[in-house]
């Protein structure tokens, strides 16, 4: 593989000759792991399908890309390996949204599924939570490794610390490791704590694919909205909702 250099001269594709990127190795060579790191997944079969087939489509594209030399235009196949790899990630992304999409949908209406959740207090049932705690609750499911879990973290901590919300909505964090990940996180981030902070792993009838990954539920610990939860909007028509029953 040559070494990107802007003064190399250009190398032609030659049969049998190793494959030479003329003017462009930085971009196909970076492509898939840019490509995979768009959106954050949970560790699930999914998930590992969706970020592996862009990168076995590259390495494919890369073996290919010699035995296409003289017959296929060299800008052309200069940006193989990115065009297949870009094509198979947005097909790939499409599928895995609709998916995920059906599956939140199918909680919508429902009681929560019920998972273990656990902080410093020690270890409870979210159902035991919300017997204890009947207001309506915010679930942000996170991970350590996640980028785009951290403004989601500080906007749930700017929330539960509100005169608005503070004692009327239930705000949690929910780590998706461990408890010594949250405590890590927590300090790491220096999140105020107005938040429960703790570790939980929910079912699969949550459909966690992408983090952050929100659950909205209403004071009876119905699902409201899975996923594809806006804040502050979604839950203010919830707390206007539950005034009018009133």
């Amino acid at each position: 593989q040559a070494i990107f250099s802007s003064s190399a001269p250009k190398q032609r594709h030659q049969k049998g000759a190793g494959w030479h990127l003329p003017c462009c190795e930085i971009a196909p060579n970076f492509a898939p792991i840019v490509l995979c790191c768009f959106q954050p997944t949970v560790d699930t079969a999914s998930a590992q399908m969706e970020q592996l087939a862009p990168l076995g489509v590259f390495f494919v594209a890369q073996n290919l890309c010699p035995k296409l030399a003289g017959i296929v235009p060299d800008s052309v196949l200069s940006f193989l390996p990115l065009i297949l790899t870009a094509i198979t990630f947005f097909v790939m992304k499409k599928i895995g949204d609709a998916q995920t999409e059906a599956a939140s949908a199918a909680l919508v209406g429902k009681e929560a599924p019920d998972f273990d959740v656990e902080d410093e207090s020690g270890k409870q049932s979210l159902k035991a939570f919300l017997q204890k705690n009947k207001k309506p609750t915010v679930i942000d499911f996170y991970q350590n490794f996640c980028p785009a879990c951290v403004p989601a973290a500080k906007q749930i901590e700017e929330l539960a610390g509100s005169e608005k919300y503070k004692d009327k909505v239930n705000f949690m964090l929910v780590n998706l490791g461990s408890l010594d990940d949250s405590k890590k996180y927590a300090k790491e981030r220096e999140l105020p704590g107005n938040a429960w902070h703790g570790h939980g792993r929910p079912s699969a009838e949550y459909g966690l694919k992408y983090i952050p990954h929100k659950v909205l539920l209403d004071a009876d610990g119905k699902v409201v909205k899975n996923f594809s939860v806006k804040l502050p909007s979604d839950l203010d028509d919830v707390l206007e909702g539950s005034k009018k029953d009133s």
